[in-house]
């Protein structure tokens, strides 16, 4: 008998999935979801998560700046329910009569890339430069932080900007491996870590699995595959 559903990494996917099983009166358990729009009670009466809401670090985001006493800051985020819903949080608590922080006007960039990236990522910096911004408030995906990056690194246009970085920024060194200088002075943010009992427990029995001897899990050779990058 199905108690309940652990579901997703992405927003979009834990909004899909907790309002199917709302139907079935099922709970849903997010380990990453943090959109705001997820707080709502009378929508999502059965969706829990391991993670706070983006209205707490948008708070947190503001209460940086505040205290290095930046004025005036931009806004870029990724084109999905996490990125706009975390943007307009942020917009929201800077415009609160008390913040003395004003908000350039907001630049959105595509989540996924493709084809059309430095172009893009070039109207996006040169909105930048023309709202003389020099602190940039960005709610991003990895892989969206690490092509940005790259793509500043590459065409020499770093140094020009303070990156505020979302918690899918966090402490993760994939995105700065080809935009070490663009991200330069940055400030990150990142959600605690818990470390468990079980943990070591969990870790030295995945350790011991292999495709040889996981037969029951059909997803476990896609996993294996992802890990260690490769095909069989």
């Amino acid at each position: 008998k199905l108690v309940g559903v652990v579901a997703c990494l992405s927003s979009d996917c834990t909004i899909s999935t907790a309002l199917f099983f709302k139907a079935l009166n099922l709970p849903v358990i997010s380990y990453s979801s943090s959109s705001a729009d997820l707080d709502d009670r009378i929508q999502f009466p059965y969706f829990l998560r391991t993670v706070p809401s983006d209205v707490f670090q948008a708070k947190v985001m503001l209460n940086i700046i505040k205290a290095m006493k930046w004025q005036y800051v931009g806004l870029m985020y990724v084109k999905n329910n996490y990125g706009s819903k975390a943007m307009k949080a942020f917009k929201t608590l800077a415009a609160a009569e008390d913040s003395g922080v004003c908000v350039a006007e907001e630049i959105e960039i595509g989540d996924k890339m493709s084809d059309y990236d430095d172009a893009e990522f070039f109207k996006a910096w040169s909105q930048l430069v023309t709202q003389q911004v020099k602190v940039v408030v960005f709610f991003g995906i990895d892989v969206r932080y690490r092509s940005f990056l790259k793509y500043l690194e590459v065409d020499q246009r770093y140094g020009k900007f303070i990156f505020i970085g979302s918690e899918d920024w966090g402490n993760n060194d994939y995105i700065l491996q080809e935009g070490p200088r663009s991200a330069r002075g940055s400030i990150t943010l990142k959600v605690e870590d818990i470390a468990l009992e079980s943990d070591a427990a969990f870790r030295s029995y995945l350790a011991s699995r292999s495709p040889s001897v996981n037969d029951t899990n059909i997803w476990f050779p896609e996993f294996w595959q992802h890990i260690f990058d490769c095909n069989f």
